[in-house]
């Protein structure tokens, strides 16, 4: 599968926009078994042009997920993009010029028992400038001179806080995922 083949995807038959491969990096090595540098999966952003009885989208349909969710189009598929490939020129020409202003990426969570002092502190590092990797975060906490305990889970579900990590486009520099976002958000529990 590579970009611009149409596959079939878990919402119909569409086309590869681009492919992502994602590899461990220190995040991942932190919060699980994962060396650095292995390669986790690879992501796949994808448009829907239609379904599978070949009734083309109203809208043009984008969205991402593990290439899984994509595969090379079967028999059937195929004779339906060749059958509307001679019938439907303008709609797949629309189609093909389609483009998507959304942001596909994914969000990585962390979670801390709440402190006052370690949210104050968190929140002030939500204006530093992106994109940061991991480590860049990691070495912005040591300079707060914090000393968390940080969590992928088990926490205290009464009060806790979440780092909410965006790593926008799949990118990564010299290895390391990099994050155009990073939230911190106190969340308190249901009584």
């Amino acid at each position: 599968m590579k970009t611009g083949d149409w596959v079939d995807t878990l919402h119909g038959i569409g086309k590869v926009i681009s492919i992502h491969p994602l590899y461990a990096d220190e995040f991942d090595v932190l919060f699980s078994n994962k060396t650095l540098g292995e390669k986790l999966q690879d992501i796949v952003i994808y448009k829907v042009f239609c379904d599978f009885k070949g009734n083309i989208k109203k809208r043009v349909h984008f969205d991402s997920g593990d290439s899984s969710l994509c595969t090379p189009l079967c028999q059937e598929s195929q004779n339906i993009i060749n059958r509307l490939s001679t019938s439907h020129l303008k709609e797949i020409d629309n189609f093909s010029n389609k483009t998507s202003k959304k942001k596909f990426g994914n969000w990585l969570y962390l979670y801390l028992n709440y402190n006052d002092n370690q949210f104050n502190a968190l929140k002030s590092l939500e204006g530093v400038k992106y994109p940061i990797s991991f480590t860049q975060y990691s070495d912005l906490i040591s300079e707060l001179n914090l000393d968390l305990k940080i969590r992928h889970y088990n926490v205290d579900p009464s009060s806790y806080i979440t780092l909410s990590f965006f790593h926008e486009n799949y990118e990564y520099i010299k290895g390391q995922r990099v994050f155009t976002k990073v939230n911190c958000t106190h969340i308190e529990g249901y009584a």
